[in-house]
């Protein structure tokens, strides 16, 4: 952990003590995900929400100058604070979520995964998935969500 709250990897975090916006929220979602139980956990939740932008998103270049967000950045902070605020309050099913819950499972494929349904304007350098086909990532996350919505009877694996 760094002197500011956050993480970083590599040999010029040594140097500069100063975190990675991207790294940290990518490790609060993984030790949370994984009820890794230790209060060290709040400084970097702390201060992944210290780094917020006037946007309303975070940008891992912001200590360079950046003046607005970064969809890449912001996503991987929220999933991070996302799992640590259910981990921390061990969050209660709200009933109001139950239609979208329905949603999630009506979109399930027979075989168990669920597809990739949009495509987002921009540069693409490369697809991972077929839009229509088989997606991991969907898969990945509506089955997290069903284990946290049926008190963990879903297997994580995708």
């Amino acid at each position: 952990m760094q002197r500011d709250g956050g993480i970083n990897y590599g040999i010029w975090a040594s140097w500069t003590g100063t975190s990675e916006t991207c790294i940290t929220g990518m490790v609060l979602s993984l030790l949370s995900y994984f009820e890794y139980d230790d209060d060290r956990l709040d400084a970097p939740a702390d201060h992944l929400l210290g780094q917020q932008m006037p946007d309303g998103g975070w940008n891992c270049q912001r200590p360079n100058g950046a003046t607005h967000s970064s969809v890449h950045t912001t996503i991987s902070v929220l999933e991070g604070l996302r799992f640590y605020y259910i981990q921390a309050v061990n969050a209660a099913r709200d009933p109001r979520l139950g239609e979208a819950i329905d949603i999630v499972r009506g979109a399930q494929r027979e075989d168990g995964r669920w597809t990739l349904q949009n495509r987002y304007r921009g540069k693409t350098y490369f697809e991972l998935e077929r839009l229509g086909a088989p997606s991991r990532w969907n898969t990945l996350r509506a089955l997290r969500v069903l284990n946290w919505w049926d008190g963990g009877s879903v297997v994580r694996e995708a």
